[in-house]
């Protein structure tokens, strides 16, 4: 599997791409992005790569994700570019539901259903 996303948080509820502008998205922190994905990677016993703090990762036995967050401070978007053989659901799912933030798929230019992620989100928490 291979996959790519941007997460980004709003201002308002967004359900369509078309029309979002920069003024429509919080900004957000780097530190504040690290402190969430240690978080994630120690909820999924994944291991997180801070090396290079512009190009994080988190990585599985089934899959890893790239998070690209480039060198602006505060940042509007950060790339997730997903490769495995699971979906990182757990990962998904706390970005959403935790972090309050919107994934859109860059192949098809659909917000993640966020339905999907919140109840994955749900079953990791019953674990």
């Amino acid at each position: 599997m291979s996959w790519d996303l941007s997460a980004f948080q709003t201002k308002r509820p967004v359900t369509l791409i078309d029309g979002l502008t920069e003024d429509d998205l919080v900004p957000l922190q780097h530190q504040q992005i690290m402190t969430e994905l240690a978080v994630i990677a120690k909820a999924c016993d994944a291991q997180l790569n801070t090396n290079d703090p512009t190009w994080l990762t988190i990585q599985t036995d089934a899959w890893i994700i790239e998070f690209g967050l480039g060198k602006r401070e505060p940042l509007i978007t950060m790339a997730l570019h997903v490769r495995g053989d699971e979906e990182p659901k757990e990962v998904f799912a706390y970005l959403v539901h935790k972090c309050g933030m919107q994934l859109l798929e860059w192949s098809t230019g659909e917000f993640l259903d966020q339905q999907v992620a919140i109840m994955a989100w749900m079953d990791a928490s019953q674990t």
